[in-house]
This record gives structure tokens, sequence and C-alpha cells, in this order.
């Protein structure tokens, strides 16, 4: 809870599982399950990170478009998140390469979901 009324949050949800989502769950094909997803989205039971948009923003299809239309469902990491985050590096410190050019959403994700006490959506 974040202020004076309950999160609606209830998965935050990974790179990884929005790309398998796309790849085998094509909206023309799964009207049903994007319907469902979209809905979640909209009603924020659904959020992810603002690493997530990143990744998803390095392609080149119309996931990109999808992101930046659902950019309300992308948080800001709060402080408490961040500090996690370095918690999460000191303990595990090839979590995050940071001599690489990619965005490494993870710490990110488990972050997001430890300060929410939410369900995480991914698949790696």
């Amino acid at each position: 809870m974040t202020g004076l009324f309950e999160d609606p949050f209830k998965y935050v949800i990974d790179s990884s599982a929005l790309f398998d989502l796309k790849r085998n769950y094509p909206p023309t094909v799964f009207k049903g399950v994007w319907g469902n997803f979209e809905r979640m989205c909209s009603s924020l039971e659904i959020i992810s990170v603002r690493e997530v948009k990143i990744e998803v923003e390095k392609g080149m299809d119309w996931l990109v478009e999808w992101a930046k239309d659902h950019s309300k469902i992308f948080l800001e990491p709060t402080l408490e998140e961040l500090i996690h985050v370095g918690e999460l590096q000191e303990k595990y410190p090839h979590l995050i390469d940071y001599n690489s050019d990619r965005p490494a959403a993870d710490p990110f994700v488990i972050a997001c979901a430890k300060r929410y006490n939410i369900k995480i959506i991914q698949h790696e």
C-alpha cells in the first residue's frame, strides 16, 4: 500500500513474459487472452517497471507501440526499490552487467514485487 488506499497491483510482468505472450499468443488469434490482459493492464492489476519498457523498446515490432500506448503500467523505481536492487547486486554481483549496453530489468522486477508484495510473471 503506497497511500491512503490499497494499490490495485497484483502482478509485475517481466519482458520475457511479454515477448512470449506476443510470440505464442498473437492478439489476432487469441483475442480473449489479449482482452483479459489489456483489462488487467488498464486496471493496473498488471504492472511492470521502466527497465522492462526499455527492453521492449529495443525491438522493432508492434510490441514497441503497445508499450508506448500502455506507458502507465511501467513504473519508475522508488527509493525503497533502488535500495533493494543494490542489495541484490551485492548478493548476486553478476545479476547486472554494467559493461553491457543491454538493460537488466530482472532486479528491478524483483524489487517491485517485493515493494508491493505481488507476484512476478516471467519466463526464462
